[in-house]
Formats: C-alpha cells, structure tokens, sequence
C-alpha cells in the first residue's frame, strides 16, 4: 500500500492545552511524536501564514499504521466559534 500524507497533524504539550483550538474538526485523536517515529513515520512542520498553528505533514505511514497509533475519537473540547478558522484576510 502507498504511503499517503495526513493532512491535520498538530505538534505541542498536548490536546488540552490549547492544541485543540487550533483544530477545525469536531472529533481528535492523539499520538505523541515519539510514537509516530517509533512506527517510522517522518513529521515536517509546515510554515504557512494562512495554515493552523503547529501543522505538521505526515510523511512514512500507511493508513492502517496510522490508525494503530491513534487514539480512540474524542470530541474537541473547544467550541467551533472558537476554533481556528482560517488567517484574516
């Protein structure tokens, strides 16, 4: 199976300490970037003025290898109205 990138990937202390505000989608789930190397994976910090904060592309994993080292879904703690939405233009 190809390796594929994941587009929504965010990098910091974790989902509750404010990571979650910077993620459009109602549910998360979480690894850890030890994790994702462990499993072989390659993470690139994506520098995008109009992109969320702490982005990250995915590189190196099959979509099964992902799911195996993802947490289960959770809702994101944070009301949409106060979720990233895009830079101001």
């Amino acid at each position: 199976m190809p390796t594929r990138t994941v587009p929504a990937i965010t990098r910091g202390l974790g989902i509750h300490s404010g990571l979650a505000a910077s993620v459009r989608n109602n549910q998360l789930r979480r690894t850890t970037v030890k994790v994702v190397l462990e499993a072989g994976g390659r993470l690139v910090p994506t520098y995008d003025d109009e992109g969320p904060p702490n982005h990250c592309d995915l590189f190196g994993l099959t979509a099964e290898k992902l799911d195996s080292i993802l947490s289960a879904s959770e809702p994101n703690p944070v009301p949409k109205e106060e979720r990233w939405r895009g830079a101001p233009r």
